[in-house]
């Protein structure tokens, strides 16, 4: 999807604060439904460091983004303000002001459509270092008003800083060290020159007591690596906000996650990693609130709950989380799930998981699929990824107890895409050489890949391994190809094709032919990632061929509810599992 982004001003105490607001670019995204998002910036940094965020949350349809400078908060801050006059307190005031700004944006939206405005708008926080600890005091004081609050290593160690004079920093540039009982009108901290004020208003600071009374979900995700904020500062802050929640008499909403290795300013594969994880968090269908540690080890077949990455971008090949194959000794039923991810990411936090723990409950086994994504995701390699899935679940029937003989393969978004084309003569079970699956079960599904109806990032991904939200609309076509060794003879000619041809070739409902398994589908009828339209064209290609299927449009649903539990979609895994007719 596109972002568009424009400038943005507001005011605290005479000074002008500037940003800039990220916006989803299509005609069926209404910006007053979208849910305002505002992403603080870390100590010495300004917005280019956190507009990528910005630019991604954006691009999934859902969120209005916005960044800006705080006053005084950086060497290159647009805003108006000295460095010496800056604190985190002064930093407080500058994101209350925004949040002001982003209210009344809302407001005037919603007036603007003629609806009530009286309502309150809520937002969500995200910061990042300085700016995380800024955004969780914001929190605390201002409940009512955020909705949620992300983290990402978060600098709850600056009153501990500003009480040692930062005697004990190492590697952080040009600083200097001074006396926290006599705090000099100005200082040096990574070659920034502060004023008296960024200690004195640090140093009283109970960051833990200050944080812990917000009541909403917080996500804090930290580097066991980081030498500037050690990760011990998230355990205590989790640690703070359950013993908080236990306190109140309320269920802990904290979610804490370590990632193996990862530093402070996370790189690029740490980055991608986290944006993930903000998103499955953001679009959660259910609360599962704890601590996890992610490591990028290889897993073994069975991988222990708390240790499993329900989305490695990084380990980008065909692997299987086994977890959910049911061992009492009896033959099951198997599932095999096909997470979605716009062929960029796999969701299996939101549509892997939850559907296995359900299937489990029925006496169905079920595997999920991870299969190669982003500039690995050139047809054909996540086919061949789910056909190779497959092939090695289906050879383990005996030892993993598996009735195969009514198989189905389960797919979400881009994720049903994968899953509908195994369906299919050109690109499916047949051509694999493989047992035709006794149902197909496609969840809010890309069918096509015509530009009219498709979502873009999973059309961009598949034809020509390139990212939709850096190239944007009108790309030209490019020459793609596999990288040596990773194609095939006979999938050769489609790297021939024009980009029309292309699309014709892998839109699924023009090859919709009676060997094709028997479909259960839905979709949303709001759907703003991918039009339901995709599902209609699909229930005519099944209709049209004598295909058994059934096809359930909900009312008021979005895209990525995974089971969507109080939605009009609940229970549509048990009628998928009707359809299926195994049990």
């Amino acid at each position: 999807m596109f972002v568009r982004n424009e400038k943005f001003e507001t005011q605290r105490d005479g000074l002008t604060i500037r940003g800039t607001k990220y916006v989803p670019e299509r005609e069926d995204v209404r910006e007053k439904d979208l849910q305002p998002v505002i992403i603080s910036h870390g100590f010495t940094g300004d917005q280019s460091g956190t507009a990528p965020y910005a630019k991604q949350i954006a691009a999934t349809g859902r969120c209005a983004a916005y960044v800006f400078d705080f006053c005084g908060g950086g060497f290159l801050s647009s805003s108006d303000g000295d460095t010496r006059e800056m604190s985190v307190l002064t930093e407080v005031l500058d994101l209350k002001a925004v949040i002001s700004h982003v209210q009344e944006d809302f407001r005037e939206l919603k007036a603007a459509a003629g609806e009530d405005t009286s309502e309150p708008v809520k937002v969500v926080l995200w910061g990042c270092s300085q700016g995380g600890f800024v955004s969780a005091l914001t929190a605390a004081q201002m409940p009512e008003t955020v909705e949620e609050l992300i983290l990402f290593y978060p600098a709850l160690c600056i009153p501990d800083d500003a009480k040692t004079g930062w005697a004990a920093q190492d590697g952080f540039g040009e600083t200097q060290a001074i006396d926290p009982d006599n705090i000099p009108e100005e200082f040096t901290i990574a070659g920034m020159r502060l004023g008296r004020c960024y200690a004195a208003d640090a140093k009283d600071i109970d960051p833990f007591a200050a944080i812990s009374p917000y009541p909403g979900p917080v996500l804090i995700i930290h580097g066991t690596s980081d030498a500037l904020v050690n990760c011990s500062y998230s355990e205590r802050a989790y640690e703070a906000y359950a013993a908080r929640a236990a306190q109140d008499g309320r269920e802990n909403s904290c979610e804490l996650i370590l990632l193996d290795r990862a530093q402070h300013g996370f790189d690029e594969h740490f980055d991608e990693k986290a944006v993930t994880l903000v998103r499955e968090f953001l679009f959660r269908t259910e609360d599962v609130f704890g601590s996890r540690f992610i490591s990028d080890d290889p897993a073994p077949d069975i991988i222990p709950e708390q240790q499993v990455n329900d989305d490695n971008p990084t380990r980008n090949e065909m692997w299987l989380d086994t977890r959910f194959l049911l061992q009492d000794g009896a033959k099951h039923p198997l599932a095999v799930l096909v997470p979605g991810g716009g062929h960029g990411a796999g969701c299996s936090f939101i549509e892997g998981v939850p559907f296995a723990k359900k299937l489990n409950e029925k006496g169905i086994s079920a595997v999920i699929v991870y299969y190669r994504v982003k500039e690995k995701a050139l047809y054909p390699a996540p086919q061949d990824d789910l056909a190779e899935a497959v092939r090695e679940i289906l050879g383990k029937a005996d030892e993993w107890n598996l009735d195969t003989e009514n198989y189905s393969v389960w797919g979400s978004s881009a994720g049903a895409h994968l899953a509908g084309s195994f369906g299919t003569l050109n690109m499916g079970y047949s051509k694999y050489g493989l047992p035709k699956p006794g149902a197909l079960v496609l969840c809010y599904p890309v069918i096509s890949t015509d530009p009219a109806i498709t979502h873009m990032g999973t059309h961009d991904w598949l034809l020509y391994a390139r990212d939709y939200n850096v190239v944007g609309p009108g790309a030209a076509p490019t020459d793609a190809r596999p990288a040596e060794g990773n194609g095939r003879a006979e999938d050769s000619g489609f790297y021939e094709m024009s980009e029309r041809e292309r699309e014709d070739f892998t839109s699924l409902e023009l090859h919709v032919t009676a060997e094709y398994p028997r479909t259960y589908l839905w979709a949303g009828d709001i759907d703003s990632i991918v039009p339901a339209e995709n599902s209609r064209r699909m229930a005519r290609a099944l209709a049209a061929a004598g295909v058994p299927y059934r096809f359930d449009l909900f009312e008021g649903v979005d895209h990525g509810f995974g089971p969507a539990t109080g939605t009009s979609a609940e229970g549509w895994i048990d009628r998928a599992v009707e359809f299926w007719g195994v049990l």
